[in-house]
């Protein structure tokens, strides 16, 4: 199994944990409608990530958000063009290095709007897996200067290709185990 790294900013994981598909019910709370779609395109559960892009509601006004937009797009593209890898509405998000979890921790904080301070510490946690992990350059999942060039972008993202400045993320299929915290890793 590859020892891999993930920043928890949401403060939900500890060590000894396995994360799981799950919210295999949580369509059943809302609409029928969206029940039956997310049971057939999603029959084996979601991960948080999948939840918070999917199904919360309260993530603001779906014409103004630009990361739900990538997200689907992303989404539409793997299904049809790159069906055999794992869809980011059903992942654990990694990184291969210590370094590159850090340097994601840095740069992606979680602000709480009044004060511009972090919500939540972020955690470094050491994480196991199964190795059929999909590594793939996070750079590339952006809109672009028109709608061809951000299918483009997501294209080469699910091809593995990376940018001119990659940012590697690693997609773990789930069941995954949180294994331990990292020392000195808040940021």
């Amino acid at each position: 199994m590859p020892k891999l790294y993930h920043v928890d900013r949401l403060g939900k994981l500890q060590a000894g944990q396995q994360v799981e598909l799950q919210f295999k019910d949580a369509a059943t709370q809302h609409r029928t409608n969206r029940a039956e779609l997310l049971s057939e395109l999603y029959s084996e559960g979601i991960s948080q990530h999948g939840w918070e892009y999917l199904l919360k509601e309260n993530r603001g006004d779906p014409k103004q958000d630009t990361s739900g937009t990538i997200e689907l797009l992303a989404e539409m593209v793997r299904a049809s063009r790159f069906p055999e890898k794992p869809s980011r509405f059903q992942s654990f998000f990694c990184f291969r290095t210590l370094s590159e979890a850090r340097r994601f921790a840095q740069s992606h904080q979680i602000l709480v709007p009044a004060s511009g301070r972090p919500a939540v510490a972020s955690t470094i946690y050491e994480v196991e897996s199964a190795p059929s992990v999909f590594v793939a350059d996070m750079a590339l999942l952006g809109l672009g200067a028109c709608w061809v060039e951000a299918l483009l972008y997501l294209t080469w993202y699910w091809q593995g290709k990376p940018s001119k400045n990659p940012q590697w993320e690693v997609l773990v299929p789930l069941p995954a185990t949180v294994t331990r915290t990292v020392k000195g890793n808040k940021r």
